[in-house]
């Protein structure tokens, strides 16, 4: 991405509404999986955040275990050290330098859309993920939604359920749960969306030519950022019984098959 985006992200995450609920959200998701993980080593866990940007997110998951944060760009990688002193790595995530199955928990919070080749980083981080081992992935969810949000952010795609289901199967992950995430804004990030290409098209027309920008800014105002953040945050109450059937993002757990049980004889 442009520097102008991870500097975004850097003033942003701390506090905007859509940051701030996400990891309230995955953290409550991977609470969940790891403590019904009753053969988990009683010692801390290795976890790899790929593709782990300004570093926010690194914070959240150090709760679980030791965190390595990975990204090809050095410029996010710098602004990880602005905040601490994290445990980093500069490698393209389609090229992890990490020793095969050693890995208890992956997570790709966003990246994948970033990725030409998402299949290879899935394959990878297959290969890295130990037996047993757990994997966190978040895609923006319909082709519909495609914006110049996605352009300035530099995605290839958004995911339909569908495929992104396909892809994860098929580098060898197990799904263990997929939903949907930001339902309960849904509706308004649909108008806001087609509302502001409306605009963009009408301006082009009128022979302007408006900057792109990424729809962050735009969306945490100051007297609506906290409502945003409480309405999007509450839905934990729900995903604790049961999954979302559409929203802004898709959230799937899968996990890595462990190894079958060794009879006396090895």
């Amino acid at each position: 991405m442009h520097r102008d985006m991870y500097v975004e992200w850097f003033e942003l995450e701390t506090y905007h509404w859509w940051f701030v609920g996400r990891r309230r959200l995955f953290v409550q998701l991977i609470e969940e999986i790891l403590q019904r993980e009753s053969s988990r080593p009683a010692s801390p866990l290795w976890a790899v955040d790929m593709g782990c940007g300004t570093g926010v997110n690194l914070d959240a998951l150090s709760q679980f275990g030791r965190v390595v944060g990975i990204d090809v760009s050095e410029t996010a990688l710098s602004f990880c050290r602005e905040r601490k002193a994290y445990r980093l790595c500069q490698a393209p995530i389609s090229d992890l330098p990490l020793r095969s199955e050693t890995i208890q928990l992956l997570t790709a919070f966003d990246v994948l859309e970033h990725c030409e080749d998402d299949r290879a980083v899935l394959k990878e981080a297959f290969r890295a993920c130990s037996p047993g081992g757990w994997a966190v992935f978040t895609v923006p969810a319909y082709h519909f939604m495609w914006g110049d949000h996605d352009v300035v952010a530099q995605h290839y795609r958004r995911y339909s359920a569908e495929e992104i289901r396909e892809r994860i199967e098929e580098s060898g992950f197990t799904i263990h749960r997929m939903t949907y995430i930001n339902s309960f804004l849904f509706p308004v990030s649909v108008v806001f969306r087609h509302m502001k290409a409306l605009m963009i098209a009408l301006l082009r027309k009128l022979g302007w030519k408006p900057k792109l920008k990424s729809d962050f800014r735009s969306t945490a105002p100051r007297l609506l950022n906290p409502l945003f953040l409480k309405i999007f945050s509450s839905e934990i109450h729900v995903l604790r019984r049961a999954n979302f059937p559409f929203g802004l993002s898709i959230c799937c757990i899968a996990q890595k098959p462990a190894l079958p049980p060794q009879g006396p004889d090895g």
